[in-house]
């Protein structure tokens, strides 16, 4: 009977989960962005912003910025490190090696990470045209989660 109660437990747990993922992967899409499958040659050159529990957005070596979602909640006080594996960036397969900040400042070239270390895989990936759209996506985004 035991089981049967952990079963049933288990299962309405994941059916809660899943539909809390879709409502969130719901609201990146409502913001009207260019949703991209891959970033080819992707090269993170230390700059990001802390979005919500489950985004960044990123700048790369040519200066295009992205918004990452990530599979799970993220902590806020981290730096985007590297990627997992090779050089591209893909929706729903790469993951990303996320350290907790050592202090104040870190430096994502740092040899070694302060604390703790995350590897959640980039779900989405959205294009951002400039700074004014990536501004107004942080406060799009900051303002929902009020």
């Amino acid at each position: 009977m035991r089981k049967l109660i952990l079963a049933g437990l288990l299962i309405s747990t994941s059916l809660l989960a899943d539909g809390e993922a879709k409502v969130l992967a719901g609201k990146y899409t409502e913001l009207g962005l260019e949703q991209l499958e891959q970033v080819r040659n992707f090269k993170y050159v230390g700059k990001f912003r802390n979005v919500d529990e489950q985004s960044k957005i990123v700048r790369d070596s040519s200066g295009k910025s992205y918004l990452l979602i990530f599979d799970r909640e993220v902590p806020r006080r981290v730096a985007v490190v590297d990627l997992k594996r090779g050089r591209d960036l893909k929706a729903g397969s790469t993951a990303v090696q996320l350290c907790a900040m050592k202090g104040r400042r870190y430096s994502a070239f740092d040899s070694a990470c302060g604390g703790e270390t995350w590897y959640p895989v980039v779900n989405q990936i959205f294009a951002l045209e400039n700074m004014t759209q990536e501004n107004s996506v942080l406060k799009a985004l900051r303002e929902s989660d009020l």
